[in-house]
C-alpha cells in the first residue's frame, strides 16, 4: 500500500502468508515526520502484538519495537521489523528470519 494524503493518515495492513523480506506499507516522506505502526504477528501456534515507533528526517530513520511477551508454545523470533529510507519513501518491512507468519498492522502517521 502507498499513502500519499496530506491531512490525516490511518491504514491498516492485513496480508496473507509472510515468509520472506516484505515491504508492508509505504509512506511518502514528505507527508509526516513520524509513525506508529501497531501490529500482530501469529504463526498459528505463537502470539505477538507491539508497536514500531518511527521517525523521519529524509534521510534517515530511527525505530524502536516495544511488544507484549509472546504467547505460545514457543515464541515469534522469527520476525522482526525495521523501518528503511528508499528514495523519497519511508519502508515498513517485516524482517523474517525463520517461518511463515500472519501479519497485521494498524498506522497512524504524525504530520
Amino acid at each position: 500500500m502507498r499513502f500519499d494524503g496530506t491531512n490525516f493518515y490511518l491504514s491498516s495492513y492485513s496480508g496473507g502468508s509472510v515468509s520472506s523480506n516484505s515491504t508492508l506499507i509505504t509512506i511518502v516522506a514528505a507527508s509526516g515526520v513520524s509513525a506508529n505502526f501497531n501490529y500482530y504477528v501469529s504463526d498459528g501456534t505463537n502470539k505477538r502484538a507491539g508497536t514500531v515507533m518511527s521517525v523521519w528526517d529524509g534521510s534517515t530513520t530511527a525505530y524502536t519495537d516495544y511488544s507484549t511477551p509472546d504467547i505460545g508454545a514457543g515464541n515469534t523470533t522469527g520476525i522482526s521489523f525495521q523501518t528503511t529510507v528508499s528514495g523519497s519513501d519511508i519502508l515498513f518491512q517485516a524482517v523474517v528470519t525463520s517461518g511463515t507468519w500472519t501479519v497485521k498492522v494498524g498506522s497512524r502517521i504524525v504530520f
